[in-house]
């Protein structure tokens, strides 16, 4: 069983592929409404977690999502450590590197900033050029195409990512090629 913790946010919708494939009676989707003392209770109830949005160092964010949080704060945190220890573990939101590893997690993840906007990818030092197609283009495919591997391992993920659709676009997508480069597999 699968739950999917997604905060409602339409900057990162390009990550439901990512969990479009599973089968509906497997999954569990997350995107607020419910406490943090809820969602632990769910996050028991299954064997892979997927934390998806916007995050820091210090978890994934709840964009305001989630009953008696602010948009700062976070859905998950240091706090769920214990539980996510034994389960399958994928984090894409920025920064996903330093939360798992200060957590001692396993898991795939991305690391550092994930850039899923034109105005990250300035941030980041990308160049002048980069376009709003660019970042949609890299969006979408990294969606769909980790979505096709999303059952798998995360150390299976992570090795059928470097030969899959986005990394061929890594080598035309400056984009592609930056968050490529951040995804890593923790075992």
């Amino acid at each position: 069983m699968t739950i999917v913790i997604h905060p409602s946010d339409i900057s990162t919708e390009f990550l439901m592929p990512l969990y479009g494939n599973i089968p509906k009676e497997e999954l569990t989707v997350v995107k607020g409404g419910v406490s943090k003392n809820e969602l632990i209770e769910l996050i028991k109830k299954h064997d892979t977690v997927l934390c998806l949005g916007h995050g820091s160092p210090f978890g994934l964010f709840s964009i305001g999502q989630f009953n008696g949080l602010s948009y700062m704060e976070y859905i998950v945190d240091k706090e769920m450590a214990p539980l996510l220890k034994d389960k399958k573990v994928v984090t894409i939101f920025c920064y996903a590197k330093k939360f798992i590893t200060s957590v001692d997690l396993h898991g795939l993840y991305t690391s550092d900033m994930f850039c899923s906007e034109v105005a990250e990818c300035n941030l980041m030092g990308l160049g002048d050029d980069i376009t709003q197609e660019m970042v949609d283009q890299s969006n979408h495919v990294f969606g769909v195409t980790l979505g096709k591997f999303i059952h798998l391992s995360p150390e299976e993920i992570h090795n059928s990512m470097l030969t899959s659709a986005y990394a061929e676009l890594a080598k035309t997508n400056v984009v592609a090629a930056y968050n490529m480069d951040r995804l890593c597999y923790v075992p």
